[in-house]
Parts: structure tokens; sequence; C-alpha cells
């Protein structure tokens, strides 16, 4: 079926039903997301079954204006990527690095991690800092066990909302960094 772009509310009286398309699996090693690829992923589930370590790299934000000729209502292939979302579940336990990041010094991470201590039952939050860019799920501190899910969204210039929620294990420490 082909890509099909609708530029005012779309209303269905007994809902939406996803097909087998909704869900895509990732493979262990480094995934850079990027224009070429963008719709391969975008408001997918994103399903990572193995243990391996793996580093996704969000792709660069696109905020420019729609000259009046294109863009949403004129030209459908605008690169302006706000709104864009991808929802990364664990499948495994990973025991190497899980990493999603930003493509470059420019965009930042804001939001929340709620985690969850399988060793005491506890519920910890943890906050982006101003330049958080990075996000590492070890399988222990930082969370990463089977189950765990991270959001991300584009939300302005330069900005992805992330919310996480995950399970960790041991003395629990913030996923969040600055390493882009």
């Amino acid at each position: 079926m082909a890509i099909t772009t609708f530029t005012g509310p779309v209303k269905s009286i007994n809902g939406f039903i996803n097909g087998y398309s909704s869900v895509s699996s990732l493979s262990s090693g480094s995934t850079t997301i990027d224009k070429d690829n963008i719709n391969n992923y975008a408001g997918r589930t994103l399903y990572y079954g193995s243990t391996s370590a793996a580093t996704i790299v969000l792709p660069a934000i696109n905020a420019s204006s729609a000259p009046d000729n294109s863009g949403p209502g004129g030209d459908y292939n605008s690169p302006n990527n706000i709104g864009t979302s991808f929802t990364f579940v664990l499948g495994a336990t990973v025991t190497g690095d899980f990493i999603v990041k930003v493509a470059n010094s420019s965009d930042i991470m804001v939001g929340v991690s709620n985690t969850y201590s399988s060793s005491s039952g506890d519920v910890t939050g943890y906050q982006t800092a101003a330049d958080s860019d990075t996000i590492t799920l070890n399988g222990t501190t930082k969370g990463g066990r089977y189950g765990s899910v991270v959001r991300c969204t584009a939300i302005a210039a330069n900005k992805w909302f992330v919310e996480l929620s995950v399970a960790a294990s041991g003395s629990l420490v913030t996923p969040f960094s600055a390493t882009v």
C-alpha cells in the first residue's frame, strides 16, 4: 500500500488497526536513522530482542519552516520532522550497552526516566540535565532489563522529548549523559 497523507483531522468511528509492519525489529550494532531511512522507523514500535550492545542515532531535528508552497498542505516531502517519534522496547536484558543518542551537538534531550529496581522494588525518577543528549541502558544500574521502554519525540528545534520506563538492578544511577 502506498503512503497516504492527510492535511486535516482524521476520524474513525471504530478505531484504527495497525498492521504487522507497525512493529520492526532492530539488530545489534549501530543504527543511524536519517532522512533516507526515517520511514522505516518513525511511528513504529522498535523491538530489540538481543542482549548485545546497540547504538541508535536519532535523526537530526529539522524544524525549518516550509515555504508558502511546501510543507504540510503543499509539499508532503517537507524535511521538517517535528512530531516524529520512536518507541524502543527491550525484549531481553542487555549485557552490552543499549544507547540512544542525538545526531549532533545542537540537539538535546528533555524528559524523565522512571526506573524500577528489581532489587528493592523501589521506583526512582531521573530528569535530564540541560546538556543531556544520550541515553545509556546497561542491563543493571541504568536500566535495560527486559520490558524496558524508551520513547523519543522531536518536539521543537534541537529538542527531543524522552520518556523512559525501565527496569534496573543494583545501585541505580541516571541513564542520561552528554556524549555527543
